[in-house]
C-alpha cells in the first residue's frame, strides 16, 4: 500500500488572506488523498474530547461538518454535494467504550466507503504546536502521542479508506524543558 504523509506548516492565520491561502492550499492537498466518486459514502470523525480544550480540535471541528446523508436516503441533494455522516465517539474516559469499537460497530453498520478522521495530536517540537497540519493515509493510533494507543484506525483494521487530518495541540514537559 502507498502510505502518504504531508505536513502544511504555517504561522498567523490570524490574518484573513493567509487564512484563505492555507484554506486552498489544505483543498488541494487533501484532494490528492480522497478522490470523491459518486457513489461515495463518508463518515467524518471526530476525536478527541469536547470537555479539554487541547483535546477537542475532532469534536468541534465535526459540529461544523454539513450532515447530508439523511437527504440521500430520502433522494433529495443537490448536484455537488457527496453523502456524508459525522460521528463523536467521545473517549473512554466519558463513555466507558474504545473509540475503535464504536467506529468499527459504525463503519460495519453504515458501511461508508471513505472514512475521515480528525484529531488533535503532540507535538514533539514547540514550533509545531498550533502551526502545523498533518495529513496521511495510514491510520492512526488515538492516545498514542500521549501513551495512550488505544487501537488503530486504518485501512487495515476498517476495510476501508481512512484519511487522518491533525493538528498538533498539545506538547509535554519534555519538549517545553528541551
Amino acid at each position: 500500500y502507498n502510505y502518504k504523509y504531508t505536513t502544511i506548516y504555517f504561522n498567523n492565520i490570524f490574518d484573513n488572506k493567509k487564512l484563505k491561502v492555507l484554506e486552498e492550499l489544505l483543498i488541494i492537498e487533501l484532494k490528492k488523498y480522497i478522490k470523491v466518486e459518486e457513489k461515495d459514502k463518508f463518515i467524518i470523525i471526530g476525536l478527541g474530547n469536547d470537555s479539554s480544550a487541547p483535546d477537542a480540535l475532532g469534536p468541534k471541528t465535526i459540529d461544523h461538518i454539513l450532515v447530508t446523508s439523511h437527504l440521500y436516503s430520502i433522494g433529495e441533494v443537490e448536484d455537488g454535494y457527496s453523502n456524508v455522516s459525522i460521528f463523536k465517539p467521545s473517549v473512554i474516559g466519558n463513555t466507558g467504550i474504545e473509540s475503535y469499537d464504536l467506529i468499527k460497530s459504525i463503519v460495519k453498520t453504515i458501511k461508508p466507503t471513505k472514512v475521515i478522521i480528525i484529531d488533535s495530536l503532540k507535538a514533539n517540537d514547540l514550533s509545531r504546536l498550533t502551526k502545523t497540519i498533518q495529513i496521511t493515509n495510514k491510520g492512526i493510533n488515538p492516545g498514542s502521542g500521549i501513551n495512550n494507543d488505544r487501537g488503530e484506525l486504518s485501512k487495515k483494521t476498517l476495510g476501508i479508506d481512512v484519511v487522518v487530518i491533525g493538528i498538533p495541540t498539545v506538547v509535554d514537559i519534555k519538549t517545553i524543558i528541551k
